[in-house]
């Protein structure tokens, strides 16, 4: 079995204001499967960390990670400290990862950075 470290990105550069379910998705590439091993991002207004201002919900294919929304600053790590999966989650090539962001600021759009850090393996 052949392993490769890989990052997949999401950048969004404007959630509005009071934004509700706004998707955001990946596709994995076709090469290989990719076990997800931590997560890490933040939300930001301007220069402002945001995280605390923010539900998010994953799901890969069909498959939740959760039963509904949760706090960003829960689920995701920051830069300095990703958030490790308890158990790594395999996610087979060429399936869709999605992203669901509710922006709980009611007066400023917000920036996401998002990414999934782990492995590809064939």
């Amino acid at each position: 079995m052949e392993e490769k470290f890989f990052i997949y990105r999401i950048y969004n550069s404007s959630i509005a204001a009071s934004a509700v379910n706004n998707l955001n998705t990946i596709t994995i590439d076709n090469d290989a499967d990719f076990i997800i091993q931590a997560i890490n991002g933040y939300i930001v207004t301007g220069t402002t960390d945001n995280k605390s201002k923010a539900l998010i919900e994953i799901w890969t294919g069909s498959e939740k990670w959760m039963n509904g929304k949760c706090m960003f600053k829960d689920i995701v790590g920051t830069a300095e400290n990703p958030f490790y999966l308890p158990t790594p989650k395999k996610v087979p090539a060429n399936t869709t990862v999605t992203v669901s962001i509710d922006n709980l600021d009611a007066s400023n759009a917000v920036i996401l950075y998002l990414e999934f850090v782990g492995k590809k393996v064939r």
